[in-house]
């Protein structure tokens, strides 16, 4: 017996039926408002042009649960705010969600015992205790970022200026297992307005000129 080909109605009918199978996957990726966005970012050059220390030349012991007291990873600009992740040795944190006119929502976090181990992971493979204190491509637009890790024995932190490899396979974990829960919850809590979006800046930076 010769195969016969589907006819239109077939056609179509397979094609909604694979439309509704993929639907489910593609809602769970992307929110409908245009505030929701990725947490990571990627670099805008193929690599960074210049360098700067660790303040003091500091560098941390290998990060393990017993030593990590909190860690905060942000990204936006240094003109417009930033989006912030803070996370802290309990897995209790915080995410700040920046909107437009200094506008944001303040989302609590709680990461479970597993979550917390997989973000240890991350900082160790990206040696984050031994982070120089900013990376940057040389790209004079694009995004921008901070990282600072504090441990029992001290703290360093890092300027991402467009680039992040340095920071990948934490910024990957919060775009992961954090980013997307906090723009699903988002909704639950109030808009916080004439929010300063420098906030977290200010405090990981506070001794900056």
């Amino acid at each position: 017996m010769k195969n016969q080909k589907p006819n239109l109605a077939q056609r179509v009918s397979s094609a909604l039926i694979l439309w509704c199978l993929a639907l489910p996957a593609c809602t769970t990726l992307h929110d409908s408002t245009p505030d929701a966005r990725r947490f990571s970012v990627q670099p805008s050059g193929d690599d960074f042009s210049k360098t700067r220390p660790q303040p003091g030349g500091h560098r941390l012991s290998l990060v393990s649960r017993e030593s990590f007291r909190e860690v905060t990873v942000a990204q936006g600009s240094g003109r417009d705010g930033f989006d912030t992740i803070r996370i802290f040795a309990d897995g209790s944190g915080y995410a700040v969600v920046g909107l437009s006119e200094s506008r944001a929502f303040r989302v609590p976090l709680r990461l479970s015992g597993q979550q917390l181990d997989l973000l240890i992971r991350a900082i160790q493979q990206d040696q984050i205790g031994r982070i120089k204190g900013m990376y940057s491509s040389g790209a004079a637009d694009g995004t921008q970022g901070f990282v600072e890790l504090v441990t029992s024995s001290g703290r360093v932190y890092c300027w991402l200026d467009n680039y992040f490899v340095p920071v990948s396979h934490t910024y990957a974990f919060c775009n992961q297992h954090v980013w997307p829960d906090v723009v699903r919850r988002r909704s639950l809590f109030r808009i916080q307005r004439h929010f300063n979006l420098q906030e977290e800046y200010s405090r990981v930076f506070h001794n900056e000129t």
